[in-house]
Parts: C-alpha cells; sequence; structure tokens
C-alpha cells in the first residue's frame, strides 16, 4: 500500500507540474507572476497619473503605503483656475488645475470684410492696451478665419505674440494696426521676409534656409507661397492711389474730376474710375487714372451740383451731353410741396429702418404713397413743358413702382434690400427737380459701402452723423455722408 501510494502521488506530482517541477516550486511561481503583473500595473497607474519614474522608485522602495503624493504639472507655468479642493472625488479625466504658459500669448482681433485685402498669413501686426498706454507690442498673423460673421460682417484673425515679461495678461482689451504695403496685383510687400522661409503653423519662426519648424516639425515654406514679395521686386508695379476725398461714390459707381491740363482757364472733367481698397486717407485705384493726373479733392461736389443744375454729366447721371435732360426748378406750389413732402416720407422711412422699428418704417411708408399721390396730380398744375412733363412722369413713375414693391415686401429684412431702388429713385427725383426749398432741408446722400453684401448703397438722410438703414443696430455708423441732395 507504501508503495502504490508513492506511486499514485508521484503520478499526480507529474499531471500538476510535468517536467520535474513539483507542486510547491509551480504555486510560487504562480503567485510571483501575478504579483510582477499586479506591480506593473500600480506603476503604470502611477505613471498616468503624472509620477516622474524617481517617484515610483522612491514609493516602491519605501515599502509602506503613504497618503500623500505630489504629481507634477507636465508643464511650467502660470494656474489659471482651481478646479479642485482638499477631499474632492476625482476621475479619470477630472480637470484638477488649469496651467497657461503666458510667455507667448495669443492676441484675438477682429478684421472687417474691407480690410482682408491688406491681411495675410505670417504678417506683422501691431497693436496697444489700454494697461500700457503709448506703448506699442508686435506680433505676426498666425490664423485668419475662412468663415465670416454675417451679423457683425467680420473675420476672426489669430495674432501669436511672445511675452517673455509676462506683461499681456488674458482677457486684455488691444487695439491693433496692421501696415501692410501691396504692389499693383496684391501681394504684400516685405523687405523681412524677402527669400525666407516660414512655419505654416507658426509665423514667429523664419529662417534664411529651409528646414524644419523647431516647435512643431513641420517643413518650412517660402514666403512668397504665403503672398509675400520682396521690397526691391516689381517696383514698377506699385498701386496707383488717389486721396480718400477725390472720389464721388454712388451706389455703382465713381466719380472723380480731373484737371484738363493745357486749359487757358481752370477746366475740369468728371471721369468714372473703377476703385479698389481703401487704405486710411487713400483709395487704390484699378482703372480710369494714370500716374501724373491732378485730381479735384476739395470743392468736387460744389462741381458736380453745378453739373447737375445743368443737366450735364454728373455723379448722379452718369450720361452723355447731348440726352440729358434739362434742369427744371420748380417754382413754390403743390409741386414743390409734394416733392419735399416725399423726401421728408424717405428720411422718415430711413430713421426707422436705422431703428429696427418695423411699425415706424410702415407709418413713413404710408406717408411717402401719399405724398405720391399728390404729385401724381401736383404737377399738372403748374406751366411744365412738354419735355420738362415727360421728366417728371419718368422720376414720379419710378418713384411709385419702388414704393409699392417696397409695401409689399413681407420681412424688415427684404425691405432693407428695397430700401436702395427706392432711394435711388428719389435721390434722381431731386436732382432732376431741385429747388430753393428742397435745399433748405439740408439733405444729404449717404453712401455705405457694404450694402447689399458689398455692392453698395445710397440713401437720403438729414444731418451727418451716419444712421445706416441697411443694417441698423448691426452696423449703424457705416457709411458716410457723399454729397448734398438737389441743386446747389
Amino acid at each position: 500500500p507504501q508503495v502504490a501510494g508513492a506511486s499514485l502521488g508521484s503520478a499526480t506530482a507529474r499531471l500538476l507540474a510535468p517536467g520535474g517541477v513539483d507542486s510547491a516550486s509551480g504555486a510560487a511561481q504562480l503567485v510571483a507572476e501575478r504579483t510582477s503583473a499586479s506591480v506593473t500595473s500600480a506603476k503604470e497607474r502611477l505613471r498616468l497619473w503624472g509620477l516622474e519614474p524617481a517617484q515610483i522608485d522612491e514609493i516602491i522602495a519605501a515599502g509602506t503605503p503613504s497618503e500623500h503624493i505630489t504629481i507634477r504639472a507636465p508643464m511650467g507655468g502660470v494656474v489659471v483656475h482651481k478646479n479642485a479642493l482638499e477631499g474632492t472625488y476625482v476621475e479619470t479625466g477630472t480637470r484638477i488645475y488649469t496651467i497657461a504658459d503666458l510667455t507667448s500669448v495669443w492676441v484675438l482681433l477682429e478684421a472687417y470684410e474691407s480690410d482682408l485685402t491688406w491681411l495675410r498669413y505670417g504678417e506683422r501686426v501691431e497693436f496697444q492696451t489700454e494697461a500700457f498706454p503709448g506703448e506699442v507690442f508686435e506680433g505676426r498673423i498666425a490664423f485668419i478665419d475662412p468663415v465670416l460673421d454675417d451679423r457683425t460682417r467680420t473675420v476672426k484673425v489669430r495674432v501669436n505674440v511672445p511675452n517673455p515679461e509676462l506683461r499681456l495678461k488674458p482677457d486684455m482689451f488691444v487695439r491693433a494696426l496692421v501696415r501692410a504695403r501691396l504692389t499693383a496685383h496684391g501681394r504684400v510687400i516685405d523687405a523681412d521676409l524677402a527669400g525666407r522661409f516660414l512655419c505654416p503653423m507658426h509665423p514667429e519662426v523664419v529662417s534664411d534656409e529651409p528646414g524644419q519648424c523647431d516647435q512643431c516639425g513641420m517643413d518650412l515654406v517660402r514666403a512668397s507661397e504665403l503672398g509675400f514679395t520682396a521690397e526691391d521686386q516689381d517696383a514698377e508695379l506699385l498701386p496707383l492711389v488717389v486721396p480718400a476725398g477725390a472720389p464721388l461714390i454712388t451706389g455703382t459707381r465713381a466719380v472723380v474730376y480731373v484737371a484738363v491740363p493745357d486749359a487757358e482757364r481752370p477746366t475740369f472733367e468728371g471721369r468714372e474710375v473703377v476703385l479698389g481698397p481703401r487704405a486710411a486717407d487713400v483709395y487704390v485705384v484699378r482703372s480710369g487714372l494714370v500716374e501724373g493726373e491732378r485730381v479735384v479733392v476739395r470743392g468736387n461736389f460744389k462741381l458736380d451740383s453745378e453739373l447737375q443744375i445743368r443737366a450735364r454729366p454728373s455723379m448722379m447721371n452718369p450720361v452723355d451731353e447731348a440726352s440729358a435732360p434739362e434742369h427744371h426748378a420748380l417754382p413754390a406750389g403743390a409741386a414743390a410741396d409734394a416733392l419735399i413732402a416725399a423726401l421728408e416720407a424717405a428720411v422718415g422711412l430711413q430713421v426707422a429702418l436705422a431703428a429696427d422699428d418695423a411699425v415706424g418704417a410702415s407709418a413713413a411708408a404710408d406717408a411717402l404713397r401719399a405724398a405720391l399721390d399728390v404729385a401724381e396730380h401736383a404737377a399738372h398744375a403748374i406751366p411744365l413743358s412738354p419735355a420738362a412733363a415727360s421728366v417728371w412722369g419718368e422720376a414720379w413713375s419710378a418713384t411709385d413702382a419702388a414704393a409699392a414693391a417696397w409695401s409689399a415686401a413681407p420681412t424688415l429684412e427684404r425691405r432693407r434690400a428695397l430700401f436702395a431702388p427706392l432711394s435711388e429713385a428719389l435721390i434722381d427725383w431731386a436732382a432732376r427737380f431741385g429747388s430753393p426749398d428742397v435745399n433748405r432741408l439740408d439733405l444729404g446722400v449717404f453712401h455705405c459701402p457694404m450694402a447689399l453684401d458689398g455692392a453698395g448703397a445710397r440713401w437720403i438722410q438729414a444731418g451727418d452723423v451716419t444712421a445706416n438703414p441697411y443694417y441698423g443696430a448691426a452696423m449703424l455708423r457705416c457709411g458716410e455722408r457723399t454729397a448734398d441732395l438737389g441743386a446747389r
């Protein structure tokens, strides 16, 4: 029996631990493997918590658990938010602190739609803050939002700015300026970037040789691929500009009065030009002028008004002299009163639209239609020539049709769009039949270049402070007074 028992025991041992290993050593090996796996898992968990290898080794060497542990931040910087307190239960992903490296900051700007011509990635930007008046900081454009905000008509622009002394603080208010120089083909001139290479992600990284960015590892690209050119390159292609006061701008065209050379007495001719973007106090001229021509900067309104009185080609009447109708100054009476009432109703309509007042706009439109009804019959009470009567009828018909379309529009936004043809008809009517009574209203013709999706539009308004009827409160001050209404 003892032998049989021994044989059975040996068989069992071979069954549990083949290869000649006994059961005790096998169990010890299994425990050792499980312990090693547990230690490895614990070390990995500590590593994921942010502990450094030296700290983990220190915990293992201590051999006893600790109630406190130091977790170091993965980066240096300033704590801008403290999200957890002592005793707070946290899970994986819970934000405890927010740390910002303020040695380099982002400046977030809003650029108007009309400014996009001057902006390029990598372009230098100057800005000032309320905290340090008179001091100018610099950075480079790192991002231009591809989407336009349809409410403010602006584009977000991000600027990377070095801040080694930590003087710039988050949420400071800044005002920025871009000093751009463009060629006639729209390329930005920057002598500092001529023939150099930029990082597509970090514009402050500029190199004389191709290579990789030392911050993100991206390949550097030539500055010319980002729209820049050398200062001494294409010098003859610099854009032609005129002072901002020279062109008289309507909703669809611009007129500049040019001095006629070698004339016996000062003589000027109106010339239609195509304008590019405005930069400070000048406009870029795409066509219509040549370098060296002299243009009228002060007094052009008087020249244009005189031509309107004589029914000659002008800003408001782009027709040749042969086909221009005669100007007709109305005598005091029902016709003049009806025209004045129509113009005053148009001003009321403009005031209501600028105030986003749909009810007031409807009331002003009713007053305008009433004035037009009176004007339809008033011209028959005065001795107008057949030609003048025909012109009056054309002006009245155009205005009445525009007013009817405006009244039939279902929404306020649609009425804003239809306000442009109504304003043009009234401006033309006042120009053809201007009178001293119309002049005494002291109304002006205002122009907004951004109205109607950039096509530009005009309107009649009193005073000099712009109140834009096409945008209302969204962009109330967009536009300027460009001419006086009627004859002068």
